[in-house]
């Protein structure tokens, strides 16, 4: 890779980072009550998976798969559940088939303050939508949707063979 085309790479990296921090800031302060914006991201990822269960995908989130998905060391993971817990937004249960493995779950206290959530952020989506057009939106969400997946498929594995040679 040249040098300018390695530059451009970093810099859309730095721009998408800053996006995603500024994104977390704007939207953590809408959000209703003590709720973080990290504690949001874990009911999301919840509230996502009961969905899915409910239309017979899966049988429940563990908290190590929650952490990968979210990025998160476990200790991280842990400390925002039992935020949560404390707060009855979400509950764990043991698995009926392996007693070692807990699946966490949303509440309906947990669901009722997501949807509270997600009403707060439309207004920020709202103003967004005031300065780019849904149709540009949503294509730079296509584009960071498809970097993404690339990263999580043949990036790693470029930067795994480019270290080894």
């Amino acid at each position: 890779m040249r040098t300018s085309e390695a530059e451009a790479l970093y810099r859309f990296y730095r721009s998408a980072d800053q996006a995603a921090r500024l994104m977390r800031l704007s939207a953590g302060r809408l959000l209703p009550g003590d709720l973080t914006f990290a504690q949001f991201e874990l009911l999301d990822l919840l509230l996502q998976q009961a969905r899915a269960a409910d239309e017979g995908a899966g049988a429940g989130l563990t908290p190590m798969a929650a952490a990968d998905m979210l990025g998160l060391t476990r200790g991280s993971l842990t400390s925002l559940l039992n935020q949560l817990i404390a707060g009855r937004l979400a509950l764990t249960r043991t698995d009926a088939r392996d007693r070692r493995s807990k699946h966490i779950e949303i509440t309906d206290k947990g669901r009722v303050l997501h949807r509270q959530a997600m009403i707060e952020l439309s207004g920020l989506t709202s103003a967004m939508l005031t300065v780019f057009s849904r149709e540009r939106f949503s294509g730079v969400q296509g584009v960071l949707d498809e970097f993404v997946r690339w990263l999580e498929t043949e990036g790693r594995l470029q930067s795994r063979a480019g270290r080894s040679k």
